[in-house]
């Protein structure tokens, strides 16, 4: 695999941009949106390395990077909808989303590839998911605004291919930049 530094940009971008809004949301005692977001900048930081580097595949920085993403689907976008749950006191709902979000993380790395991706993807739709109707019925622009970015960003965009001449996993670093900035202004 050749670098892909145009990859490394992006996700320098949004290791910048999770950091930031780690950092803001901490100050404002926003505790498990802010360590979600804070496994989505680490993963993106060991991803500046990965796609800088050239030939990152058996590396230490690529199983790292794997492991890192796969951490910030599951358990880092449980916490972020933890947070929603108990911010708009809907306690019932954050004990289902912390509870699914960390069997998920405990038990998908015992689990074949095609069910690994489907519990994945299934952790973090929930989520996403929790987070838009919290968001609907407190009227959060931003919140609302946030797991729509989110959400579109991994259905149209995705993480292989290219589009337009544009690495798909470079548009999808920048959906997650908005929607990170989105998830600042909607717990702020």
């Amino acid at each position: 695999m050749a670098r892909q530094i145009s990859t490394s940009v992006s996700d320098l971008i949004l290791a910048c941009s999770a950091l930031y809004v780690t950092l803001s949301l901490f100050q404002d005692g926003y505790v498990f949106a802010a360590s979600g977001l804070l496994i989505q900048g680490t993963a993106a930081g060991v991803g500046v390395v990965r796609f800088a580097m050239r030939r990152p595949e058996s590396s230490p920085v690529f199983r790292a990077h794997k492991l890192l993403s796969w951490l910030a689907a599951t358990a880092g976008m449980g916490l972020i909808a933890y947070q929603f749950c108990t911010s708009y006191q809907v306690l019932l709902m954050s004990y289902i989303i912390i509870s699914f979000s960390g069997l998920v993380t405990l038990t998908s790395q015992f689990m074949d590839a095609k069910n690994k991706q489907l519990f994945v993807q299934a952790s973090s739709g929930l989520a996403l998911l929790t987070v838009l109707i919290l968001s609907l019925l407190e009227w959060n622009v931003y919140g609302i605004s946030a797991a729509l970015t989110y959400i579109i960003s991994g259905a149209v965009f995705g993480s292989d291919g290219v589009i337009f001449g544009v690495q798909r996993v470079d548009l999808l670093h920048y959906g997650l930049v908005a929607g990170n900035i989105f998830f600042l202004f909607s717990l702020s």
